[in-house]
């Protein structure tokens, strides 16, 4: 399965909770893996999972990748990047909302089902984890409709930017494209 999220909320946390639940989860990230601090690769090797990387980098581990969710292992992934390719959602006629489909693609590939999650910090060292309705499987078929998967993703994250917006990244702020029409005057005029 692949646990996508958003940057919202203590999104970051996330891995590290479902690790302290006995939920060996492999984080995916940008850039290459030399790119990992000799500190960073020292702390995954205490991890409760060893042998089972704590994260990947999609530049030059995504062969590892595939083959870790095809073998049943849980990858969690951002789909709020500017990276790769993109799709744009409308929110309302005035906003729209630009998404990468890395996670939408890479689930409908390795046959994964695609669950989106978030945390939020409620004070006083109490968070919440919300892991949501999976995306329907009849979106990650071969024939791919990356367009209805974004939409479920959408559906099931707005309601709580709706109630917390707080919570959100400058990175999910910026997914936001405003959907201004070009009148016929600017169009002529070029």
């Amino acid at each position: 399965m692949i646990l996508v999220f958003f940057h919202f909320g203590a999104c970051t946390m996330i891995p590290f909770w479902l690790r302290a639940l006995g939920i060996p989860v492999i984080a995916l990230l940008e850039g290459e893996s030399g790119s990992r601090s000799a500190s960073k690769r020292m702390k995954d090797k205490l991890s409760p999972f060893a042998p089972l990387p704590t994260v990947l980098y999609r530049t030059d581990q995504l062969k590892t990748v595939v083959q870790l969710l095809r073998a049943g292992h849980v990858l969690f992934m951002a789909a709020d990047i500017g990276r790769g390719k993109q799709i744009t959602i409308p929110i309302h006629e005035h906003c729209w909302f630009q998404m990468s489909t890395g996670a939408i693609r890479l689930a409908a590939k390795c046959d994964a089902e695609l669950i989106p999650c978030w945390m939020i910090d409620e004070g006083r060292w109490r968070f919440r984890l919300e892991i949501c309705q999976p995306v329907p499987s009849e979106f990650l078929t071969p024939t791919l409709d990356t367009g209805g998967a974004a939409k479920h993703l959408l559906r099931e994250l707005l309601p709580v930017v709706r109630q917390r917006p707080e919570f959100c990244s400058s990175g999910l702020v910026n997914c936001l494209v405003p959907n201004v029409p070009v009148s016929d005057e600017k169009i002529f005029a070029a």
